[in-house]
């Protein structure tokens, strides 16, 4: 690694350089002991790489044994940063609540960091873990008569909280030493601002009375086992988000809690083309009548925009001025579709919607700007999140291979690049003619085979369409044709497609074998996880995903950062290299 890399690294992770550099020889070292003969070397050593702990960060090299040690290790921490090298994890407040949830205690966590750890983490970690962990049901919010109340575990806590004002804001009046009342409507305010503080809050707080619906699942309907897991703990926790990869059918999993509940139903979804696919899983699953659900988006006429028993919206239509009756109904379940999305200042409102239960679905719970834990606070604790390679190897989602294509640059457009600022040099790299040729070699690899060509830049999309003569979706492109595109890409009749970010989620195209990631957002981890999960839908034979980089720019940094989830996941990307002869092993 150069010094000019190690530096950007360093300020990455917020590890000094000369630690960094430390680690590096250490994993050398790791990786010397690996590659000694086994009368030389301890069965344990050979095992399993041994991780190193840097003050709150977790360092895992990637050897033999990697995915043991990164799966153990991301039950209590999150990805910081992946490279083919290494995974740095970071143990927050967050993860050990999320760990404290599904039923890890400090002990536990403690024991991993020994069992895999080169040198046993230090008192002060160990005791900060146990101080973390314990904060997590030691407030709550429970029914009153008639109002909600704050609870906490002891006296002292309460007194701690209610000494700050913006918590005193959301009280009514103390109730007793260790409860008080909670002012009405500001339910959700108060946990955002609990969390803040470092006190994530158990919400048992009133549940509104409902009309019942008539609807339940058809007959000969088959759950899968972990749908049926992820229901049972949703309803055991009252509220939380699933934690599921694309593909595993997670819109299945909040019409089976509608039907269980018999709830008015309010699911909320990021684009109009979901909503859509919302009710046609809530028709051919249960018994509502058609006339029972509501699409509204923003081409559905006035009079149409009419609130029923299950009412499927945009986030966006439900923040506008134009659907007043959702605000009034009282519903007895609300779905966050893409629950990534909730801590948008834009749509965090939504939250505050009055409902029994609240269910998030989510592959993705990362943010790039580390609001993940908004999620949490305004929905629910996570419910489930099983390990994406093990639905793989079960069948539930696709097998796949992931290459990264590099591609040069022209001399002319190099000379450009070198004196450009950087939002300049971002669009050189993502508009690289190059890419054009290696989309075509891509092609001609996997020919009839169905593809998607996936562009964040509306700009690359079209010119890509119109080079290789394949319709493009953009969000200007009106609805019905998204649909009659859609449709014959599924029916066969069209085997390529270009995409822009309208369709990176949750787009059902099942038979999408091959996807091509011509340019992304930055390092954004979300979105790029999103466009590989539209080949992730069960199929014959493996999914193939190929992201285009261009060579000796910003771009690699960028990719780098956009894989880091899908490593972190267990996948592993292979280099190929785009010559005048075609593809080749870089």
């Amino acid at each position: 690694m150069s010094e000019k890399n190690e530096v950007e690294l360093a300020l990455r992770v917020k590890i000094p350089v000369e630690t960094l550099r430390m680690l590096g020889a250490l994993i050398a070292e790791s990786i010397s002991q690996h590659l000694t003969p086994p009368s030389q070397a301890s069965v344990e050593t050979e095992s399993v790489p041994r991780l190193f702990i840097v003050g709150h960060k977790v360092v895992v090299p990637r050897l033999n044994g990697f995915q043991e040690v990164a799966n153990a290790v991301q039950r209590f921490s999150r990805l910081e940063e992946s490279s083919e090298d290494v995974a740095i994890y970071y143990i927050n407040r967050l993860s050990l609540w999320k760990a404290a949830e599904q039923g890890l205690t400090p002990d536990e966590v403690i024991e991993v960091l020994k069992r895999y750890g080169r040198t046993p983490p230090k008192p002060s970690l160990r005791n900060w873990i146990a101080r973390v962990m314990s904060t997590y049901g030691a407030v709550r919010i429970i029914a009153g008569d008639g109002y909600n109340i704050l609870e906490t575990a002891d006296a002292t806590l309460m007194d701690r909280l209610l000494s700050f004002k913006d918590v005193k804001s959301c009280i009514y009046r103390r109730l007793s030493p260790t409860q008080a009342r909670i002012v009405r409507g500001r339910r959700a305010e108060l946990k955002r601002i609990l969390l803040d503080k470092g006190y994530p809050v158990k919400d048992y707080g009133i549940i509104e009375e409902f009309k019942p619906i008539k609807i339940s699942l058809k007959d000969g309907f088959q759950p899968r086992d972990y749908q049926l897991e992820a229901l049972e703990r949703f309803l055991k926790a009252g509220s939380g988000v699933v934690i599921l990869p694309p593909g595993t059918g997670k819109t299945v999993i909040a019409v089976m809690a509608t039907a269980h509940l018999k709830a008015p139903t309010l699911v909320l979804c990021t684009r109009a083309e979901i909503c859509k696919q919302f009710r046609n899983e809530y028709l051919k699953h249960t018994t509502i009548s058609p006339d029972d659900i509501a699409v509204i988006t923003a081409e559905t006429p006035l009079r149409q925009r009419v609130v029923k028993p299950i009412t499927i919206t945009t986030y966006q239509m439900a923040t506008s001025k134009e659907l007043h009756d959702i605000w009034k109904t009282k519903w007895g379940l609300v779905v966050f579709d893409e629950a990534q999305h909730i801590p948008s200042k834009v749509w965090r409102r939504v939250a505050d919607i009055q409902a029994i239960r609240r269910l998030g679905t989510t592959a993705t719970p990362i943010r790039e700007d580390r609001l993940e834990k908004m999620i949490f606070a305004l929905i629910g604790p996570p419910i489930i999140d099983r390990p994406w390679l093990e639905m793989a190897e079960e069948g539930w989602i696709a097998e796949a291979e992931l290459y990264e294509v590099l591609v040069d640059l022209p001399p002319k457009l190099r000379a450009e690049y070198e004196k450009a600022d950087d939002w300049g040099k971002v669009l050189i790299t993502a508009m690289n003619p190059r890419k054009i040729e290696a989309v075509k070699e891509i092609l001609k690899k996997h020919k009839g085979e169905p593809t998607l060509i996936i562009n964040f830049y509306v700009d690359s999309a079209l010119k890509l369409g119109k080079e290789l003569g394949i319709p493009v979706i953009t969000g200007k492109t009106p609805q019905r044709k998204r649909h009659e595109l859609y449709q014959a890409f599924r029916e066969g009749t069209l085997t390529s497609l270009v995409i822009t970010s309208v369709g990176e989620e949750g787009i059902d195209l099942p038979n999408a074998k091959v996807g091509i990631n011509v340019n992304g957002l930055y390092g954004s981890r979300m979105g790029f996880t999103q466009r590989f999960g539209r080949v992730l839908r069960p199929k014959e034979g493996k999914a193939v995903f190929y992201e285009l980089v261009t060579e000796g720019t910003v771009e690699e940094e960028y990719s780098e950062r956009r894989r880091a989830y899908l490593l972190s996941k267990g996948y592993e990307f292979n280099t190929l290299r785009l010559t005048p002869s075609g593809l080749k092993k870089a």
